[in-house]
């Protein structure tokens, strides 16, 4: 059979239905671990079903059309919540809104079938960007959410994490082709600064400048309508404003999970710097270890940029064929925005230039599946340059990356479960919690090679 891989494996009927079997499996092992382990409590150990949706989505938005500031400690008094929100942009607020117009148990239904339907999106946007126009493509890569730790306890626990997922591909998806939807979208992603952040930085270097500028403002007005709102919530004026989102971040960094050292969920770089030299790296440090990160990732992109004239329409794409042992020939697949070698390299720098947990390697999927189908086709990506990767070369390295790629979607040592029977020892303990970051930044590197041997200087 030909075709890519997501298509013949989901090519017949059968094989369709045992994908959809598939995928409902995986919405039902969610759905019944929230209804057998859900929280009835703001803080449990135990029982965790959709707690985060509480803590991080209904409370805040509905304490937010209430009058009550959810970075304030008046809040953590008068809602069922375990702490304040962290110091994240009110734009949060104001699109949660209409859930707190449901009653709680309402809301989450609501919820959970809006998170299974950005599933669903992310897979289409993914099978789409890699040129693949049946529908039925994007089961196997839904499925890989679904089963993905990320995906599962994103699920789980209700939190917004697959908006900004969808928010940052969309971004990318569209820098080219609707520039003012993927202004809209890089705004949204504004809602958490650790994701928006590199992002700007990482659109820039990409060359969507003017993208990044429309995305910047709008995010910026909205930013300023929110915390006017809140300003008018805070009785005592801007001075207690401040101390409030000072006071919320620092009781939201002090919890065991989001300190480095001890934290066995983050993935960024600095957490694995942290555990090597027992310092709990925040704040400033932070940022500074972004910019030195994504350096080189962005000084590549930057190199990468092409002139309009020589982007190649789909169908030439199609027929581009490649000579046995000679270089690999520009693909679809090498210049898809959410799929390419240079997307992965962008989305690969945004998990672990600055603070990011587990849940946010679900950005790493797209990246993952674009390098599977470059290994499993013939029109692997390469140069529009003399110094192109040889096919022989490119497919360890990719395949390598792709490997590193999905280790922490599937590691299960790095959960609390396990953790808590060897917490004893030390170093085996650093080592399970730093394997995640320590695998994508080793992917990035090797991705770095790959875009680094795929560039066309700038003209």
């Amino acid at each position: 059979m030909n075709g890519s891989l997501l298509e013949r494996c989901t090519g017949s009927t059968l094989l369709r239905c045992l994908w959809i079997a598939l995928v409902v499996v995986g919405v039902s092992v969610a759905a019944v671990r929230i209804v057998t382990r859900y929280a009835d409590e703001p803080r449990s150990d135990s029982k965790n079903g959709m707690i985060d949706f509480h803590n991080g989505v209904y409370y805040p938005a509905l304490s937010w059309r209430q009058g009550v500031s959810p970075y304030g400690t008046d809040y953590v008094a008068r809602y069922p919540v375990a702490r304040q929100l962290p110091a994240m942009s009110p734009l949060v607020l104001l699109v949660h809104t209409p859930l707190t117009w449901l009653p709680l148990h309402a809301g989450e239904v609501v919820y959970f079938v809006a998170m299974l339907a950005m599933v669903v999106a992310i897979g289409l946007l993914t099978s789409r960007d890699l040129g693949i126009d049946s529908p039925w493509a994007c089961l196997p890569i839904v499925a890989l959410v679904l089963f993905s730790r990320g995906g599962h306890i994103t699920l789980y626990n209700g939190y917004f994490t697959f908006e900004m997922v969808l928010a940052s591909l969309l971004t990318l998806y569209w820098s080219d082709r609707r520039p003012w939807l993927a202004a809209v979208a890089l705004a949204y992603v504004s809602c958490k600064p650790n994701y928006f952040l590199p992002l700007l930085v990482l659109v820039v270097a990409r060359g969507n400048l003017w993208l990044a500028l429309r995305g910047f403002v709008i995010a910026g007005v909205a930013a300023v309508l929110g915390f006017a709102k809140l300003y008018a919530l805070t009785p005592s004026g801007i001075a207690a404003l401040l101390a409030d989102l000072r006071g919320a971040q620092d009781t939201h960094m002090a919890e065991p999970m989001e300190l480095p050292i001890e934290s066995w969920t983050r993935v960024d770089l600095m957490a694995v710097v942290s555990k090597a030299t027992g310092v709990n790296f925040d704040g400033p440090p932070l940022l500074v270890a972004m910019v030195i990160i994504l350096a080189i990732p962005c000084y590549l992109l930057w190199r990468q940029q092409q002139p309009r004239s020589m982007v190649v329409s789909a169908e030439r794409l199609e027929r581009k064929s490649h000579a046995p042992g000679g270089h690999a020939r520009l693909s679809r697949a090498s210049i898809g925005h959410i799929t390419g070698i240079a997307a992965c390299v962008t989305l690969a720098s945004l998990v672990v230039s600055v603070y990011h947990h587990a849940y946010d390697t679900l950005l790493l999927v797209p990246p993952l599946v674009g390098l599977v189908h470059m290994i499993t086709t013939s029109n692997v990506p390469a140069a529009c340059s003399p110094r192109a990767v040889p096919q022989r070369a490119f497919r360890p390295i990719a395949m390598t990356a792709a490997i590193l790629l999905l280790w922490p979607q599937v590691n299960l040592l790095s959960t609390s479960s396990v953790l808590e029977r060897i917490d004893s020892n030390r170093w085996i303990y650093q080592i399970i919690t730093s394997s995640n970051a320590v695998a994508i930044s080793v992917a990035l590197a090797l991705l770095c090679v790959l875009l680094a041997k795929d560039v066309t200087p700038k003209r």
